[in-house]
């Protein structure tokens, strides 16, 4: 994806969560409540546990969880990620 196209996809979703806090939340989604799910052991080709030091560095890894139509992506970027401060909608922030 080049920088036009990442842009773009930025101003559509804007647009939509914008018009969609317009309208207001549907009512299956007022009392959303976030879901655990089982943990999960990854494993390499050999289907021993995958070690943290057997990682590459700048490599992307992919594997599914919770669900097998769900991607999701393991970076390791060489280096320890800056911790971000966050707030929520009623101003309490986290890390």
């Amino acid at each position: 994806m080049d920088r036009r196209g990442f842009l773009g996809t930025c101003s559509a979703t804007a647009t939509c969560l914008s018009a969609a806090a317009a309208v207001g939340l549907p009512a299956w989604a007022a009392d959303a409540r976030p879901r655990g799910y089982a943990r999960a052991l990854l494993v390499d080709e050999r289907g021993e546990p995958l070690k943290a030091a057997s990682l590459k560095p700048q490599a992307n890894y992919v594997f599914n969880y919770p669900f097998v139509a769900t991607p999701v992506f393991l970076l390791d970027l060489g280096k320890a990620a800056a911790p971000n401060t966050l707030s929520t909608e009623d101003r309490s922030s986290y890390s």
